[in-house]
């Protein structure tokens, strides 16, 4: 029989080692530790905030991979669901918005009096998001190939306001339209899902070989599946992408994937392409708090 010692000292370990795997916000987070790819994110090895500007950093882990984390993402995520999860009508949305030509060049133009990104939060805000009640949410501007801008938002928002939003934004002269100048259906995207994908350039070959082995295998039912491939010199076809089938809820991961265009200068004035609302900032203090506990221990 184990003795009263040797229970508290394995309760321990386990709670120390839950600890461990929960560091950085590691919440929710879809991550295969034993497999290179993921090996960025493993929590055990996360740098930790020592202030509350590091808080705010976009901290590169693997260039190379485009893996980047931004703490202040991670906890506006968890800010999202926590709060959501106390009011029934409320659901967190991944939305996406094309937007067009015209549009574009409106943002980038600027104001003399305030930053591009506090330019277009305002706008966003008064447009649109004051007007269906949502106070909680951030986002995220890139710039598309073809150099339009488009927005990552993330919110807390009701089913009632989500219709009203993509209606109003195709009422709009903000999202892209088709040649004939009628709206286009994949403008808004709205969903509380993302799919997580994985790159071989950023894999160890023999991963890449076995899950090509596992996709390739009728018997087998692999959770990946490929979805862009390239031609060898000798003429072999070579996966290079790859998705999960079963996409995720949204989760820290998500924060993760967005982190990846943090670092992209979009604008001749201000450091950031990103901003998140007074309300989420609020509710994301004790995420906040806990990073910096941990950056203490």
């Amino acid at each position: 029989m184990l003795s009263p010692t040797t229970k508290i000292t394995g309760t321990a370990r386990i709670a120390k080692a839950l600890a461990i795997q929960s560091r950085g916000l590691s919440i929710g987070l879809p991550v295969l530790y034993g497999d290179s790819y993921f090996s960025s994110y493993d929590p055990s090895k996360l740098p930790s905030v020592k202030s509350h500007k590091d808080f705010h950093k976009t901290i590169k882990l693997d260039g190379s991979k485009g893996h980047f984390i931004n703490y202040s993402l991670r906890a506006a995520v968890l800010g999202l669901r926590k709060s959501a999860s106390h009011q029934h009508e409320l659901f967190t949305k991944f939305i996406t918005v094309q937007f067009g030509d015209a549009f574009s060049k409106e943002i980038f133009k600027g104001t003399t009096s305030k930053t591009h990104t506090v330019n277009f939060a305002n706008r966003l805000r008064r447009r649109f998001l004051t007007k269906l009640g949502v106070s909680e949410f951030f986002f995220v501007l890139e710039k598309s190939s073809k150099g339009n801008l488009h927005m990552h938002l993330v919110a807390n928002i009701t089913k009632k306001s989500e219709v009203a939003f993509e209606e109003s934004l195709f009422l709009s002269n903000w999202v892209a339209k088709n040649s004939s100048g009628s709206r286009h259906k994949q403008s808004v995207d709205i969903t509380d899902k993302y799919t997580l994908k994985m790159y071989r350039r950023a894999m160890q070959e023999q991963r890449a070989y076995w899950l090509d082995f596992e996709i390739e295998d009728p018997d087998l039912e692999s959770l990946w599946k490929c979805t862009k491939t390239r031609t060898l010199d000798d003429g072999t076809i070579q996966n290079v992408q790859y998705e999960r089938v079963e996409p995720n809820g949204i989760d820290v991961g998500l924060a993760d994937y967005l982190s990846k265009k943090l670092t992209s200068k979009l604008f001749a004035s201000g450091n950031w392409n990103y901003a998140i609302s007074a309300a989420l900032t609020k509710n994301m203090k004790p995420f906040r708090e806990q990073l910096l506990l941990e950056g203490k221990t």
